[in-house]
C-alpha cells in the first residue's frame, strides 16, 4: 500500500501516518463499489471500531463530487499487513468477492429492466438472441444479463 498523499491545492485533513488500502467516488461503477463496502465489512471485523487503526477519509472532489478512502494506520502493523495482501490479491484478480459483485450486477441488471421500455427491451432480447415475448416479463430473462450491464449500456 502506499502512503496517504495529497494535491497540491487539498486543503482538507492530513492523514500522512496512513496508508491507502482503497476508495470509491460517486460515479464508482459495481466492481469499485462492491470491492470498497466488502474490504470495509472485513476490516471492521479485523480492527475495533472506536480506534484509530483505520478510518475512511472523505473529502469534496471538483469532478466526481467526492472521494472516500480506506486508510490504514501505520502503528497497526498486522492490519497495515492484511491490507497489503489485499491489495497484492486485487492486483492479480480485481474482484475482492465474486458473491458481491454478482449480486450487485443482478441487481442492476433488475432495476434497469423495470425502467426500459417494451422496444428497448426488444432490442436487448434480440442482440441475447431470445424470443421477443420475453419483453413482457416482470423480471429480466437470465439469458439477458450480459446485455443488461454497466458496460453494454
Amino acid at each position: 500500500m502506499q502512503k496517504w498523499e495529497h494535491a497540491e491545492n487539498y486543503m482538507g485533513t492530513s492523514y500522512y501516518d496512513y496508508y491507502v488500502l482503497a476508495g470509491h467516488h460517486r460515479n464508482s461503477g459495481i466492481l469499485e463499489e462492491s470491492n470498497f463496502q466488502c474490504i470495509v465489512r472485513d476490516i471492521k471485523k479485523r480492527a475495533k471500531e472506536s480506534s484509530k487503526s483505520w478510518i475512511i477519509s472523505r473529502s469534496a472532489h471538483w469532478m466526481t463530487g467526492w472521494v472516500e478512502d480506506i486508510l490504514i494506520h501505520q502503528s497497526n502493523k498486522k492490519l497495515v499487513a492484511w491490507g497489503n495482501k489485499v491489495e497484492q490479491m486485487l492486483e492479480e484478480y480485481p474482484v475482492y468477492d465474486e458473491d458481491d459483485v454478482s449480486h450487485r450486477e443482478d441487481e442492476y441488471a433488475q432495476e434497469l429492466w423495470k425502467q426500459l421500455g417494451i422496444e428497448e427491451r426488444k432490442e436487448i432480447l434480440t442482440r441475447a438472441k431470445l424470443p421477443l415475448t420475453l419483453a413482457q416479463q416482470k423480471y429480466y430473462p437470465q439469458d439477458a444479463g450480459e446485455y443488461l450491464t454497466e458496460d453494454a449500456m
